[in-house]
C-alpha cells in the first residue's frame, strides 16, 4: 500500500498538489479524481481502459488507505472519511465508537 501511496504523491506533485498524509489531503485526493472523472462512472471499454482503471483504484486506494493507518487507526480512536462533503465511512476501534455508517450522497 506504500509503493501506491508514493505513486499518487509523485503523479499529485507533478500537477503542483501536496499530498502530505494528513486527513485533510484527502480533500485533494478527491479534486485529482475528479479531474480523473468528474461527475461520471468511469466503465472501460476496453481491457487496457479496465487495466488503467484498476491501477489508479490501486493507488489511490493505497493513499487513502494509508492515511487512515497514519491518523485514525489505533486502540480508542474512532474518525469518519468525508471528502467532496459526504461522509462515506467510519472507521471505528475500540469502545465508544459507533459502527460504520452508510454513505451520504444528498
Amino acid at each position: 500500500m506504500k509503493a501506491y501511496a508514493q505513486d499518487v504523491e509523485r503523479l499529485a506533485s507533478e500537477q503542483g498538489i501536496l499530498l502530505d498524509d494528513t486527513e485533510e489531503s484527502l480533500e485533494r485526493v478527491d479534486l485529482l479524481l475528479h479531474k480523473i472523472a468528474g461527475d461520471t462512472v468511469l466503465t472501460p471499454r476496453t481491457p487496457e481502459e479496465a487495466s488503467q482503471l484498476w491501477a489508479l483504484a490501486k493507488i489511490y486506494g493505497g493513499y487513502l488507505g494509508e492515511v487512515v493507518i497514519r491518523n485514525m487507526s489505533g486502540p480508542g480512536s474512532c474518525s469518519t472519511i468525508r471528502m467532496a462533503a459526504r461522509e462515506w465511512f467510519s472507521i471505528a476501534r475500540g469502545q465508544g465508537c459507533s459502527r460504520p455508517t452508510k454513505s451520504t450522497t444528498d
